[in-house]
């Protein structure tokens, strides 16, 4: 997985939200990441998946990865 794109997606390639926010992404030609996760064995309810990513258990879920750089225009 390649660390040097900004944003990560936690989704479902099926899911229309999922597709949704990768198009977003994509037409603004923002690199991104995508974890697909196996909603079929509850991975969106794990421990884990509840504490990191979205309390709630519900998918997709877009992290940034990297901090955000600001620039300060005087």
């Amino acid at each position: 997985m390649d660390e040097k794109k900004p944003y990560r997606i936690y989704g479902v390639s099926f899911s229309a939200c999922t597709c949704t926010v990768r198009a977003a992404l994509e037409e603004l030609k923002i690199p991104y990441n995508i974890n697909f996760v196996d909603v079929l064995a509850n991975g969106h309810k794990t421990p884990e998946y509840l504490e990191e990513k979205n309390p709630f258990g519900q998918i997709p879920v877009l992290v940034r990865v990297r901090p955000l750089s600001v620039e300060r225009f005087d």
